[in-house]
């Protein structure tokens, strides 16, 4: 509620240590120095079936990808940011706003993956 009057499209919500988890309706993802990573599954997540297709995609994109346990700091000195979910597919994270202030363009591996993830699920060539 206090993201959507702050003009957000999501949230992302952090566990009772304080450390970034996932969104409402999505798995988080930062991308630091070429290397994607994700909340852990022991931080409490629930691990999405594209982030299970991400695991499997990444390797064959010569993309590493590692769960870590994200911190505010790792947030607010990531390169790229973004999302995955079912319905979203892989949708890039511009902004950040909150306890975290980050800004970034959309990113070259950021955008790989979603192309890879498109064709994976047959949405392009």
């Amino acid at each position: 509620m206090e993201a959507r009057k702050k003009g957000a499209d999501d949230a992302l919500m952090l566990n009772e240590h304080g450390v970034a988890t996932e969104c409402t309706t999505s798995n988080f993802y930062i991308v630091k120095d070429g290397i994607v990573k994700t909340p852990s599954l022991d931080s409490g997540i629930l691990s999405g079936i594209t982030r299970d297709f991400l695991f499997k995609i990444a390797p064959n994109e010569k993309i590493p990808l590692e769960e870590i346990e994200m911190t505010l700091d790792d947030i607010q000195t990531a390169d790229e940011a973004f999302m995955s979910g079912t319905i979203k597919g892989v949708v890039p994270v511009g902004e950040i706003i909150g306890r975290v202030n980050w800004k970034a363009p959309v990113g070259s591996v950021t955008e790989k993956l979603r192309r890879a993830y498109d064709s994976y699920i047959g949405l392009s060539d």
